[in-house]
């Protein structure tokens, strides 16, 4: 059942209000003093930006690694049978030439995946409900390992289709100087709520 409970958190069915409150939340996060040094860990940047989210967010719920599913665990069994369109091959392959577009996986990563307990880095939703499932956030720093951006992408596909049903995906590169991140709405990449800038080729 619905657990909306003003038009307020109304405003979060829609992406482009979703996003344009992680775009706030990120802003934030890089306005902080002292700024981080480059070399902080992953989950330490996680956990700030999660307190920026919560506080733009209210009175939804911010989550990390949270991995419940209403009484359940959250899983996508089929994790590894989540096709790329051609459209997001063509995207992705140029956006991340080094990730593997095509399927199914080397046999022994997909036997340490594929049904096994997954936990977001993030998430903006009320507890034990599924309708409420806002926004969902991968994050990891710049010159991450091209397979895990690869599983995070498909995972984003996965909850952003109606088994979960998050408004919104976000897969986050984290780079002190310049975050960039691609957003999925319905299951799918969309371009339109995405920024990914390429870098400049060199003279």
């Amino acid at each position: 059942m619905a657990y909306f409970r003003d038009e307020f958190e109304l405003e979060y069915r829609q992406p482009e209000i979703v996003l344009g409150r992680f775009r706030e939340a990120l802003a934030l996060f890089r306005s902080e003093i002292p700024p981080f040094d480059p070399k902080t860990g992953e989950r330490a940047l996680v956990f700030r930006l999660g307190l920026h989210l919560h506080t733009l967010f209210r009175p939804m719920i911010v989550d990390s690694e949270y991995d419940r599913n209403i009484r359940d665990n959250k899983r996508i069994r089929e994790l590894f049978e989540i096709r790329f369109t051609d459209f997001e091959n063509q995207q992705i392959g140029q956006i991340l030439p080094k990730v593997p577009n095509s399927y199914p996986a080397p046999p022994s990563t997909r036997r340490s995946i594929k049904g096994d307990r997954i936990y977001p880095d993030l998430i903006v939703h009320h507890r034990r409900y599924n309708d409420n499932n806002v926004l969902v956030v991968e994050v990891k720093k710049s010159k991450g390992n091209p397979i895990a951006i690869h599983k995070d992408i498909q995972k984003l596909k996965g909850f952003t289709q109606p088994d979960y049903g998050y408004v919104l995906g976000i897969f986050l590169e984290l780079s002190l100087i310049e975050p960039r991140w691609l957003a999925f709405t319905e299951g799918e990449l969309n371009l339109d709520l995405s920024y990914w800038p390429r870098p400049v080729p060199k003279a």
